[in-house]
């Protein structure tokens, strides 16, 4: 009950700070912070911040479903790329990945350089709002 706890917690709030969670909850500080060492071998992989990229002058954010003849070379490249938020590995195609470019003309420009790799299909979405993100509350 503890891990659900201190999961949920920290998916609203990663700043809260363990004495106040402990207080909320009538757990005590150390039993938190002897929970969170356990989370951090896993489930926890990454702490991240969640950015509005449009506050930061990147208003352009597609998603892609790309099925490649390269996709070796692909995948390395997009990995690399400045440019890319997420990939993913999905049935049907060979990759999903998110975009993020100041605009539309840069994103057109990168479309370009993925033809080297031999696409042989690619379905492009743009983004137009974020309705939920980074909101999920497992339960153990």
């Amino acid at each position: 009950m503890t891990k659900t706890i201190l999961l949920q917690e920290l998916r609203n709030n990663a700043r809260k700070s363990f004495a106040k969670i402990g207080r909320e909850h009538k757990l005590s500080t150390d039993k938190i912070f002897e929970t969170y060492d356990e989370l951090k071998k896993e489930p926890i992989t990454k702490h991240v911040t969640l950015i509005d990229f449009k506050k930061i002058g990147y208003g352009q954010r597609n998603l892609l479903l790309i099925k490649a003849k390269k996709k070796e070379q692909l995948q390395k490249f997009l990995k690399q790329h400045s440019n890319i938020n997420n990939i993913h590995s999905v049935k049907e195609f060979d990759l999903s990945c998110e975009t993020i470019f100041k605009n539309m003309k840069e994103y057109y420009e990168f479309l370009e350089q993925l033809e080297l790799f031999q696409l042989n299909k690619i379905i492009d979405y743009e983004v137009v709002e974020d309705l939920k993100r980074e909101t999920l509350h497992p339960k153990f």
